[in-house]
């Protein structure tokens, strides 16, 4: 009686896993169409506050390539 708990929790378990992880990749394998860039989600994260100003330029120039560092790699 034990046992067939067991399973049958198992088997909730791994159909709420499957699922779960099909509505995030899609039927597919794809990624779904709610994904959004990281440019999206930079502006959100300051849209909703949880960066500043300065903050946001700082990751938009990360996205951009942009290191601020100089090419030749050091100070003369």
């Amino acid at each position: 009686m034990f046992f067939g708990l067991i399973v049958l929790l198992a088997v909730v378990a791994a159909v709420y896993f499957f699922t779960a992880r099909r509505r995030v990749i899609g039927f597919e394998g794809e990624l779904s169409d709610d994904d959004e860039s990281p440019w999206e989600i930079v502006d959100k994260q300051y849209a909703r506050g949880e960066i500043d100003r300065e903050e946001l330029e700082r990751r938009r120039s990360l996205l951009r390539g942009e290191t601020g560092e100089s090419k030749e790699g050091g100070a003369r």
